[in-house]
């Protein structure tokens, strides 16, 4: 966490609302933030933020029938989910945090008809232990858990992963020492097969990198990997396909600046749910 950016959202957002994994409320807390503003979560754990939160003052009545009202407004719920990871600047505060993904659902309408969007944040993850190693079983188990997964957001480089290195113009010519903290963009497209994403956008891969060229070389072998994946599936006689973000179960990049609508679900009858 960057102390100038929180402290730049507070100035733009006074009573913005910060969810945190195990450990963090604390250092947010000795950064002035108020302890009434922050919701400090372990894995697995939500919390529901209802239609007060879109309020200025949430604990302000409603006029009118608030019942009712509540069961029109969106209901947003966000639960804080396992990533393989870790947390620490130094030596001496190793794991000390915890480390996570988020989950983000929106419903609203009637209990009769309510309907569910959500968006899936990975954060930073690696997907096996080592080259070949064992993978993680977590991506699986969140796409079973919130299914379905209308935008998944996956990690695809490792970045600027070790600063001295990147601040010196260089990189990285190797997974192997990032490869449990940081998914290859073949690990992401694994990670987007076992959410069963509707649609996925690569993210973590061209900001805080030690090259002009490095952001460009994760997305060719994102692209690389997409197409090995369609050839080793026709050897095998099967249709599997990974196509472009907006094609339903694509997975793909969008342009700093761009902005994208994720096409709504629709029912075995053809209509947007």
């Amino acid at each position: 966490m960057d102390l100038n950016s929180i402290l730049e959202l507070v100035k733009l957002q006074p009573k913005v609302r910060f969810l945190v994994p195990l450990g963090n409320k604390q250092w947010l807390e000795s950064s002035g933030i108020p302890a009434r503003q922050i919701s400090e979560l372990d894995w697995w754990e939500d919390v529901d933020l209802g239609p007060g939160m879109a309020r200025d003052d949430p604990s302000a009545a409603v006029p009118g029938d608030e019942y009712s009202l509540a069961k029109l407004e969106p209901r947003i719920r966000v639960t804080c989910v396992p990533a393989q990871h870790g947390s620490g600047r130094s030596v001496t505060d190793q794991n000390a945090t915890l480390w996570c993904g988020w989950v983000v659902e929106q419903f609203y309408g009637s209990d009769e008809k309510e309907q569910r969007h959500c968006v899936y944040h990975v954060g930073d993850t690696g997907y096996r232990s080592t080259v070949g190693g064992e993978l993680c079983p977590v991506f699986k188990e969140i796409g079973q858990k919130f299914q379905p997964i209308d935008l998944a957001m996956i990690p695809i480089w490792r970045g600027g992963t070790l600063s001295f290195i990147s601040s010196a113009g260089l990189e990285l010519t190797t997974d192997a020492l990032t490869l449990s903290h940081h998914a290859t963009p073949s690990d992401a497209l694994c990670i987007h097969t076992d959410l069963q994403a509707r649609h996925s956008i690569a993210m973590h891969f061209a900001t805080f990198v030690g090259s002009d060229t490095e952001g460009r070389k994760a997305v060719e072998s994102l692209y690389e990997a997409k197409k090995k994946l369609h050839t080793q599936a026709e050897s095998k006689g099967k249709q599997e396909r990974v196509g472009l973000w907006w094609e339903e179960g694509g997975f793909g990049i969008v342009d700093i600046g761009e902005t994208f609508v994720v096409p709504p679900a629709r029912s075995e009858e053809g209509q947007p749910n």
